[in-house]
This record gives C-alpha cells, structure tokens and sequence, in this order.
C-alpha cells in the first residue's frame, strides 16, 4: 500500500508511506484476544466521547483532545476519581494502546458528527448511525508494545490469560529480507498487527521523503 503526501513550496517534498506485511509464524489465540480488548476498548472511549463532545469538540489539538479525554478515563495520584474509570474494565491495559485507541475513537466521534450535521442539512436517506470501534486494528508502539529481539524475532505485548504480557513471536523470513532489501534507507514507522484469512501479520509503515525539483527554477 502507498500513500503520497505533499508539502508546500518552489521545490516541494514528497512524503512516500509505503506499507509491507510480514507473516507472523506459530500464531496463537493471543492476538484475536488482543485485537478483541482492543475493539471494546475503542467503544468505551467512543461512548465517552460522544458524551464530552460538546466540550471535546471545541478543543483544536488533537494532542490536547487524547489528554482530555484521558483525565476524564484515566485514574492516576493527581487525579483520583475520573469521571469515567477505563481501568475498571481494562486492568493493565497498555499505556500506549489506551492512547491509540482514544485517537482512534475521536477520530470516529468527530466523522460521525460531520455525517449528521451534513445529513441534517440535506437528510435523505437514512441518518447516520452511531459509531462503533467495527474493525480496527492496534498499533504496537514499541517498546511498550513491539520489541525487537533479532532479525526475524520480536515481542508483542498481547492479551493472554485475562492479563497483558509479552509473547515472543517469529516472522516470516522472506518477508524480513525483503523489506531489507527495498526499504533500508526509509524510516521505519509502528507495526499493526492486523489479521487476513486465517493468518496473522504485523504490517510495518515506511516513510521516505522525495523533493521535487521545479523545472522552472534551474532555467
């Protein structure tokens, strides 16, 4: 898969994501468990945030939206009593996950809202249904959710016995040497672990940045 950003100016720049799968080998009921945790963890941060829009949509930071929304989860020393408890639900949920997943339940929250005030505007059809976390996949972060232990070897840190802990996998090892052989000079980005039939993967983002000379300007 392959996306194209461009940046403004005489000489513009070309953000090439290019993204790469890689079979996971010995796979486990761990992952459907995780990506299970994951799904109902985006449906708690969605009911919050439609909830809190009112107030979260006035917010124009999304990083200052993600720290909203986890003083209101989110119990620690200097905040107590959050008016919603995640880790009642979720004991010892990843720190990072829990941030994606409030990302992602922002992102949705936010869609849905243009989609009905649009349909508002112009209702034909049926309105827009609630959001819901559907079928999304995390993003492992690393070290607090991928680390790497060799060339075709890793940990995730998955949901396995009611609890969160690392699990050494292995991957494919001509996928590995093929993302060495095209992809050595571009910038690895967070692996997502993501299903496809009945096989498991981790799909690593690579980003590469590509200026575009104008013509106009070497004349």
């Amino acid at each position: 898969m392959l996306y194209l950003q461009k940046s403004k100016g005489k000489n513009p720049q070309f953000k090439i994501v290019s993204t790469y799968k890689v079979k996971i080998r010995k796979t486990n009921g761990a992952f459907k468990n995780t990506v299970e945790q994951y799904r109902f963890a985006v449906n708690f941060f969605i009911n919050v945030v439609l909830a809190e829009w009112e107030y979260i949509s006035q917010i124009s930071s999304s990083l200052e939206q993600q720290r909203v929304v986890e003083i209101l989860t989110h119990r620690t020393s200097n905040n107590p009593l959050p008016k919603y408890e995640f880790a009642k639900d979720f004991y010892k949920f990843p720190s990072y996950l829990r941030r994606v997943a409030i990302t992602e339940a922002i992102g949705k929250v936010s869609s849905y809202k243009s989609n009905y005030e649009n349909w508002e505007k112009n209702p034909k059809g049926q309105n827009p249904g609630e959001p819901k976390a559907g079928k999304v996949y995390p993003a492992m972060y690393r070290k607090n959710c991928f680390v790497r232990t060799g060339t075709n070897t890793a940990e995730l840190k998955v949901f396995v016995n009611r609890t969160w802990d690392w699990l050494k996998i292995e991957l494919k090892n001509t996928d590995v040497k093929y993302i060495q052989r095209y992809c050595k000079t571009r910038k690895e980005c967070v692996p997502t672990l993501r299903k496809r039939g009945k096989n498991w993967y981790l799909d690593f983002a690579f980003e590469e940045e590509v200026k575009i000379e104008n013509k106009e300007n070497r004349e």
